[in-house]
């Protein structure tokens, strides 16, 4: 068995193999915490892109939106020309539709003046003769 005198002759020894074991251990725990913090960087970066890739895509979908909002008041405002012109192509139609009926009233109105005066002239002095 070690005496007392045996323990402290082999106490370099033994704190030199205890320093160099916790060397180990320190060196084997710095070893962990850099993997595990380059094992968490990367998914962290992952996120990062992500967000970059959602913000991206916001803005995309908002200029989408803008582009369709433009265009849906284009639509709207064509929309409405075409009723005006639709509008204005009836109200030309009654209108020649108007004076055809007024000429068609006219024509009429003559024809009856004309039958009129051609009775007269049948029924006058040269058709008794």
């Amino acid at each position: 068995m070690y005496g007392y005198f045996d323990l402290i002759f082999n106490l370099p020894h033994i704190l030199n193999c205890m320093k160099e074991s916790i060397s180990r251990s320190l060196q084997e725990r710095s070893n962990r915490l850099i993997k595990i913090s380059e094992e968490k960087s990367q998914p962290e970066a992952d996120i990062e892109q992500l967000k970059s890739n959602i913000d991206s895509c916001e803005r995309e979908i908002n200029s989408l939106k803008y582009e369709l909002h433009i265009v849906a008041e284009e639509l709207e405002i064509r929309n409405e020309e075409k009723n005006k012109s639709t509008v204005r192509s009836a109200e030309v139609a009654d209108k020649h539709h108007l004076e055809g009926s007024k000429k068609i009233a006219k024509l009429e109105a003559e024809c009856q003046r004309l039958r009129g005066l051609f009775r007269k002239k049948l029924h006058g002095p040269a058709a008794m003769a």
